[in-house]
């Protein structure tokens, strides 16, 4: 216990040689740790780990800790958490905000996701893919495809319902793609 206090006194005041020594001494216990209530996620546990030891690093100046044990395995904790509450949100998000991603991104022909949208388009039903075109490339609400196809309202919103599905489906791993170019031609 005093010589926990006395290496983290000598990290804060930015001893290389003390903090390997705390690396060395804990990396393999918080991994375990970070693996075991990961569910056996190894790059995740190493990534996690490591973010540990680089906020304890970055911090090292104004770090106020009494149990050097108790810190390290409640900060590893609190990062497995924080990373999986944030993987959930922007699962979440994803998945509510899917539909407004493909239909308002305007893609060009040469975009990078516009042979992939545009692939698993393609692999829609042909009536589906018909009543999702009209609806979200032509703009017709739904009483308009209705009518123009000839079939009831209620038709075209199981269709849509069902080529959204399809589509979520399909583009899963694409949808972080489709929010990073979102967000990189805000940047142009």
């Amino acid at each position: 216990m005093q010589s926990n206090l006395f290496l983290l006194e000598q990290i804060s005041n930015g001893n290389v040689t003390a903090f390997n020594l705390l690396y060395k001494s804990y990396w393999e216990k918080l991994y375990a740790f970070a693996y075991r209530i990961s569910n056996g996620d190894k790059e995740i546990s190493q990534q996690i780990v490591q973010d540990v030891f680089v906020y304890i690093w970055e911090k090292r100046a104004s770090l106020k800790v009494s149990n050097l044990d108790s810190y390290l395995f409640q900060a590893t904790k609190f990062q497995v958490y924080t990373y999986y509450n944030k993987r959930k949100i922007d699962t979440e998000y994803l998945e509510e905000n899917f539909e407004a991603y493909l239909t308002e991104m305007n893609f060009t022909e040469d975009s990078p996701i516009y042979e992939i949208l545009y692939g698993a388009i393609e692999k829609l039903p042909e009536k589906r893919k018909n009543i999702l075109l009209l609806n979200k490339i032509q703009g017709l609400n739904i009483e308009q495809i209705a009518e123009q196809l000839n079939i009831s309202p209620q038709t075209v919103k199981n269709q849509l319902g069902a080529a959204i599905k399809q589509l979520r489906t399909e583009l899963k791993d694409v949808s972080v793609l489709l929010v990073l170019f979102e967000f990189y031609k805000t940047l142009q």
